[in-house]
C-alpha cells in the first residue's frame, strides 16, 4: 500500500508526524542561508577603487551586486596594491596585446589590467563578458 504525504498547517507537506522543515528552522543555532539577491548591510558599497600608489580610479558601478563588488575590490587590492600574481585569480594575458591581463570576476564580468615595464599592474576597466568578447584594445 502506498504512503500518502500529509499537508501540515504551515503549508509544507511530508511523511512524518510534524513538519521537520519548520522544526529545523526554529531550532537554536540554525542560520538561514542568504539568497543571492538579498542585500548585505555589512558589505561595503564602494563604487570605485583607488590604487594605493595614487593611480587613476576605476569604476565598479558596472557590477550588479555587492558580492561581486567585494570580490572585485579584493582582487584589485591583492594584484595592484599587494603585487599578488594574477594567475592566482585565473587571470591570463590577451593574445593581441601581451601587456593586457584579463581576470574573471564571476561568470559574467572581467577585469582588465595593463602591465607596465616595471611589472606594476594598472587597472583599465571592469566590463561585462559580452563587452569583453568584442574588446580589441
Amino acid at each position: 500500500m502506498a504512503i500518502r504525504k500529509k499537508h501540515f498547517d504551515c503549508g509544507h507537506s511530508g511523511l512524518g508526524r510534524f513538519c521537520h522543515r519548520c522544526a529545523q528552522s526554529t531550532a537554536p543555532g540554525h542560520r538561514r542561508r542568504k539568497s543571492r539577491d538579498q542585500f548585505d548591510p555589512e558589505a561595503s558599497t564602494a563604487t570605485c577603487f583607488s590604487p594605493a600608489d595614487g593611480g587613476d580610479q576605476i569604476s565598479l558601478s558596472v557590477l550588479p551586486t555587492s558580492g561581486l563588488t567585494q570580490k572585485a575590490l579584493s582582487i584589485l587590492a591583492a594584484i595592484v596594491d599587494h603585487h599578488a600574481p594574477y594567475t592566482r585569480y585565473g587571470g591570463k594575458r590577451m593574445y593581441f596585446d601581451r601587456t593586457i591581463i584579463s581576470v574573471p570576476i564571476g561568470y559574467h564580468y572581467r577585469l582588465l589590467l595593463r602591465e607596465m615595464d616595471d611589472s606594476r599592474k594598472i587597472p583599465i576597466q571592469i566590463m561585462s563578458h559580452e563587452t569583453y568578447n568584442h574588446y580589441h584594445g
